[in-house]
């Protein structure tokens, strides 16, 4: 059970996930089909085969750079369901600087490839490290 605090800060985040998400599918000429914001522990965002798109809710509190690196890196996978070179064209066509390391500020789990790869230089997947 969540307490009123976290309630209210899941529905502010949501709302402020979809505003980006809206605004980016705008801006790139992408629909979408349905949103979820949800607690999950081990992915930023992701989408599916369907064209629906699931985001953590946390990600919300994070620089908007970082924010809107998600959105972007999601909403190409509606055209690319991949992560080949067209795919990281059309990031990199909205987001330029994507490969600029991010300021971490959620909680994350330390260790691993991938966290060494982003140290390394930049943002490498949707997982939450």
């Amino acid at each position: 059970m969540i307490g009123e605090g976290e309630r209210h800060s899941r529905e502010t985040a949501a709302a402020l996930i979809k505003a980006r998400i809206g605004h980016w599918a705008a801006v790139m000429g992408l629909g979408y089909g349905r949103v979820f914001v949800k607690s999950q522990r081990t992915l930023w965002g992701s989408c599916s085969a369907r064209g629906n798109l699931n985001f953590n809710w946390r990600l919300a509190f994070a620089p908007r750079q970082v924010l809107d690196y998600v959105v972007i890196h999601e909403l190409a996978h509606l055209r690319e369901l991949n992560h080949s070179k067209r795919f990281w064209a059309m990031v990199e066509k909205y987001c330029p600087d994507f490969r600029a390391p991010p300021t971490p500020t959620l909680p994350h789990k330390g260790g691993g490839r991938t966290a060494r790869r982003r140290a390394a230089g930049g943002i490498t997947s949707g997982r939450v490290l």
